[in-house]
């Protein structure tokens, strides 16, 4: 929902000044030059503001929004790499620090929820829970497949927050699910090649909040 609001006020914010522009107003193009980042903290914030267990994907689109636009002002002289291999080090490190201890062993998942953290690793799950409800994925230069086809929701519903940096992300559901995604891929991608475009009141929903940064989620049925 924030998200759709972010897109939206954007639209009308980009809509007003190329029109400002066209009367010669103010420049346009100069203000996207130099308050772009805005964007990126916009996001950030959105995912902060929507979803209070998101983890710590939303406050780093926001550090690394920020550092970027006092770049782009001149207030501090660096370049993007320099400012966004830091803070993926920082992203890692934390997460390492902070993430629940809990082990998920073997490659079949029978509990109501679950949690992937995979840093240069390659992981691959079985969901086979009767009452799944909610999972997270953390992908940081690795990948991970997980399998939805054999489990069922608590409530007819689940939600998977996913965060992909450098890597991938593949989930394998069954045709009779609906698919709803909300979230925002940088330098990243979002592929849905289920076969179920349109949400059926009678399939259950698997909701996906993702962040995606120089990676890949893709949702298949096979």
């Amino acid at each position: 929902m924030a998200m759709r609001y972010i897109f939206g006020i954007g639209l009308v914010i980009i809509g007003i000044g190329l029109l400002f522009s066209q009367f010669g107003i103010f420049n346009f193009g100069d203000f996207i030059y130099s308050w772009w980042p805005m964007l990126v903290i916009f996001i950030g914030l959105s995912r902060v503001i929507s979803d209070k267990n998101i983890g710590y994907s939303g406050y780093f689109i926001i550090a690394m929004g920020v550092l970027l636009q006092l770049n782009s002002l001149n207030i501090i002289n660096t370049g993007f790499w320099s400012i966004f291999w830091p803070l993926i080090l920082i992203y890692i490190g934390i997460s390492f620090i902070f993430k629940n201890k809990k082990k998920i062993k073997g490659s079949t998942f029978k509990d109501n929820n679950f949690e992937i953290f995979n840093v240069f690793s390659e992981d691959k799950r079985t969901i086979d829970s009767q009452d799944f409800e909610n999972g997270e994925v953390t992908s940081v230069f690795g990948s991970s497949r997980i399998d939805f086809r054999e489990s069922d929701f608590y409530n007819g519903e689940a939600t998977v927050d996913v965060s992909v940096t450098f890597g991938s992300v593949v989930f394998i559901v069954p045709p009779d699910m609906n698919i709803k995604t909300n979230g925002f891929p940088i330098f990243g991608a979002l592929e849905n090649k289920t076969m179920n475009p349109t949400s059926n009141p009678n399939f259950k929903t698997l909701n996906i909040k993702y962040f995606v940064v120089f990676g890949s989620l893709e949702i298949k049925n096979k």
